[in-house]
């Protein structure tokens, strides 16, 4: 359920600010947390539980601002092949 929520978030995110931008914070938020990791987890169980719930949100994101990104570059026509594989 709460991946869900993120992928909203980020398709909202991503109509009301720009996909180029909600994609840039979410993989800097997943990155920064998971370097960060180490130090949460010596900090407290706590700190390390939310800090991995945070970074599960920020990359449930990903593929929803990835969407919106193709829907401004690709026609409708080439669609369909420019997410399958050939």
């Amino acid at each position: 359920h709460r991946y869900v929520l993120s992928q909203v978030a980020g398709a909202y995110l991503a109509q009301l600010y720009g996909g180029k931008i909600v994609l840039n914070c979410a993989v800097a938020g997943w990155s920064l947390l998971t370097v960060a990791t180490p130090v949460l987890a010596k900090y407290s169980l706590t700190a390390l539980i939310i800090g991995r719930i945070l970074l599960g949100f920020s990359e449930g994101m990903a593929f929803p601002v990835i969407y919106h990104l193709f829907s401004g570059c690709v026609t409708i026509k080439r669609l369909k092949c420019s997410t399958t594989i050939r």
